[in-house]
């Protein structure tokens, strides 16, 4: 698996993905304008997540969390 981090402010957001490229886990935890985050959503949920426009993914507090973090594992799935 690799696992790609940002830190933005008081959170911290990863996202992580298996050999073939797949993300499969993406967490964020912290604080965001006071209000504690907690977010977890799993490969299934992702997935779900990727077609629905007013879901989660469209949402402050994820993209607070996850910005411009890498969609992609791109060069980081070959070790270096």
């Amino acid at each position: 698996m690799v696992s790609l981090h940002r830190y933005q402010d008081q959170l911290h957001a990863f996202r992580s993905f298996d050999a073939s490229g797949y993300r499969v886990i993406e967490r964020c935890s912290g604080s965001l304008n006071g209000q504690t985050v907690n977010l977890l959503l799993d490969e299934d949920e992702i997935y779900e997540a990727l077609g629905d426009s007013q879901g989660i993914m469209a949402s402050e507090i994820y993209q607070a969390c996850f910005g411009d973090l890498q969609t992609e594992a791109g060069q980081y799935l070959t070790p270096q």
